[in-house]
This record gives C-alpha cells, structure tokens and sequence, in this order.
C-alpha cells in the first residue's frame, strides 16, 4: 500500500531539500534550452528566455511552490502546448513524449525515496527528451543535435566532477562560462 502511495505522490506532498550539486547541475544546466532559438517563432523563443532566467532562479534557490517554481512549471507546460500545436512529428510525439513524462516522474519519484543520483539523472534525461522532442519538431537536420547532446552530456558530467563550492558567485561564474558556449554555438 505504502508503494502506491508514493506511486501516486509528488514531491510536493514530502518537501525533502535536495543536494545542492544536484540544485546547481539542474540551474546552470537550464540553460542548454537556448539551443533551440535559431528556429523557433517569437513566442515560443520569449518563452525559452524566460524559462533560461527563471529555472536557474528557482534551482539555485530551490523552494517546493515559490513563485519561481510555479514560473517554471508553467513555462514548461507553455512550451510543451506551444510544442504540440506547431504541427510537431507524430513519431517524435508518440516516443519522446511519454519518455519525457516517465523520467519527469522518476525524477519527482527519487526526490520522495531520497536517491539524489537517480533524481539528478532523471531530471537531466527529462530534459534531454523534452529538447528532443522540441528540436525533431523544429529541424530537419539532425548534424548538429549529435553535437548538442554530446555538450549536454559532457556539461553536466563536467559540472559534478568540478562544482565543490555552492556560493552565488561560483553559480554565475558556471552560467556564464555556458552562456558564452551556447552564445558562440548560436552565431556559428
């Protein structure tokens, strides 16, 4: 019984705080959604902005139903509408989406039994699939995915070999150095 409880919980119903590596990954790592922009429509490019500002915000922060985290919710769910009406790829719908679903809730899963290498995981392969599904809708070239998801991957493995220091200014010096990469990826 106690199983499905928590099959059917949230994060939200056991507000445990999570390690701050895992707060600072997921903040700096919010970022790689800039990507994306070269293709996409004003909206959807506002919206991508705004989630890059308010998800480093709320995980560097971290509190469960701030107003940072209901900002970041909905600019999800947004992008994901937003997603879904822009004529995106059936195939691409019918096999990221429930994968982007099922590592969301893993990740809200791990939060609850308190398995903060699982939820870090989880939450970055969310991610991963939600830019996914985002980019198979927007780009018929599929080179420099490949090349993205590589940075995506080594990034983050990177920032949890070398963040030791979880200050403010160790935090933007992070974001910043990835602003600067994305920044070069995007006028190339």
């Amino acid at each position: 019984m106690k199983l499905l409880q928590l099959l059917f919980s949230t994060s939200f119903n056991y507000p445990t705080p999570i390690p701050k590596q895992n707060q600072f990954i997921l903040g700096i790592s919010s970022l790689w959604i800039l990507t994306i922009l070269p293709k996409t429509s004003p909206i959807l490019s506002l919206n991508i902005i705004l989630i890059s500002i308010i998800s480093p915000i709320f995980w560097y922060k971290y509190q469960l139903n701030s107003i940072f985290h209901k900002l970041d919710k909905l600019l999800v769910w947004t992008i994901t509408i937003q997603n879904l009406y822009s004529q995106p790829s059936i195939q691409s719908s019918i096999s990221l989406l429930p994968l982007t679903f099922l590592f969301f809730y893993l990740s809200d899963y791990f939060i609850i039994i308190k398995k903060f290498k699982c939820q870090i995981i989880s939450h970055l392969l969310f991610r991963y699939f939600f830019f996914i599904w985002i980019y198979l809708n927007l780009y018929e070239n599929l080179t420099y995915l490949s090349y993205i998801s590589i940075g995506y991957f080594s990034h983050n493995y990177y920032l949890s070999i070398y963040i030791r220091n979880y200050d403010l200014n160790n935090f933007i010096y992070y974001l910043s150095e990835l602003f600067i990469i994305i920044y070069i990826y995007l006028i190339n």
